[in-house]
């Protein structure tokens, strides 16, 4: 699978079959588009759309999608907006000036499941745990020869210990068909039903896991976690489990930015089951390398007890937090508030709760 700027439009050359066969010569079950959001047109954009909807079944599917750059000249990839983006623009209509008004001008109740992505974080001077209005990083860009240029893995690491539940992706420039040949290296992979069901998990509902990963050769069998439903009484349960075509070097799991477990299974397969008691919310993220260096990076999956919860809205503006507990009386009473900002709706100040 692959999630590539493919720009056949503004920069590139070729047509959306011709991307769209090579991948599926390559045996790719998806590929999105990435089309300059000042190069292209309106017209231009819906004529991509409806390439990408002749190209796509339950096999293989195309997806249509925009890159923006915001005032900050940070650069991002909008997939499968519901419409041409119109609100949020800076005067020329060319750079995204409100987040929200851009985020929300796509349509309040789809806004919520569309997959907004922050490009090559580590040359943005707004650090993705302090950015709002979007779903996913950008963890391993790679130059039009297949390479890394840009990693953001301690990036990634830190967002997702401040509650972003982001969705990890891969990118590759692409500007011919036939540079998906030499694309490779690590590549974005989801775990779907069918190909015509990737979109959906491309996107961003209000919570839930990610089952998105990145990879450059192991794979994620199973990355499940159980919380029980009792009051700090049941353990949480993390299932994990990872295979690859020669022996894995290293399975790790973080829990926020520092190694929580760390095996060396010297095998092509693992598996594990995790155990602990609900005394702090955890942040699990997998990373395994093989003996080739290979390596595969997980979404995040996060602990929540009744007793008490804390997860982004999906605004990523602030966290909401929630507390059950039983009174002396034996009643159930909940406490809720809107926790730490990461700037407040547009500069106004949020407080912050401890449950």
């Amino acid at each position: 699978y692959s999630l590539g700027e493919v720009d056949p439009y503004a920069r590139g050359s070729g047509t959306v079959k011709e991307y769209c066969d090579v991948a599926r010569r390559l045996g790719y079950g998806f590929v999105a588009f990435a089309e300059v959001f000042v190069n292209v047109t309106e017209e231009e954009w819906n004529k991509l759309v409806a390439e990408c909807e002749a190209e796509s079944d339950h096999s293989f599917t195309a997806i249509p999608g925009l890159e923006v750059e915001d005032t900050n000249e940070d650069r991002w990839i909008t997939l499968s907006p519901p419409r041409w983006p119109s609100r949020g623009l800076n005067q020329t209509k060319t750079r995204i000036e409100s987040a929200p008004g851009y985020y929300f001008g796509l349509g309040h109740s789809e806004t919520v499941f569309v997959g907004h992505f922050k490009l090559t974080p580590k040359a943005s001077r707004i650090k993705p745990w302090v950015t709002k209005f979007y779903c996913g990083l950008d963890v391993f860009s790679h130059n039009q020869g297949g390479e890394v240029f840009s990693e953001a893995l301690d990036y990634y690491l830190r967002a997702q210990a401040n509650n972003f539940n982001l969705i990890p992706v891969s990118t590759h420039q692409i500007r011919a068909p036939s540079d998906q040949y030499t694309a490779g290296g690590i590549l974005t992979h989801v775990r779907a039903e069918n190909a015509g069901a990737v979109p959906l998990k491309l996107r961003a509902p209000w919570a839930g896991d990610r089952e998105v990963y990145v990879s450059s050769g192991p794979e994620l069998t199973q990355f499940a976690l159980e919380n029980g439903r009792g009051f700090r009484e049941e353990e949480w349960r993390l299932t994990v489990g990872v295979k690859s075509d020669v022996p894995l070097k290293s399975v790790v799991i973080y829990d926020k930015e520092e190694p929580f477990r760390t095996f060396y299974p010297n095998s092509t397969s693992f598996h594990a089951t995790l155990a602990g008691y609900h005394d702090r919310q955890r942040y699990f993220v997998l990373i395994a390398e093989n003996v080739k260096g290979r390596k595969l990076v997980s979404a995040a999956r996060y602990t929540s007890d009744p007793r008490q919860s804390i997860y982004m809205c999906t605004d990523m503006q602030n966290t909401l937090n929630s507390c059950f507990d039983i009174t002396s009386e034996g009643e159930l009473a909940q406490y809720f508030g809107v926790g730490y900002g990461v700037t407040g709706w547009e500069g106004v100040e949020v407080f912050c709760t401890t449950p």
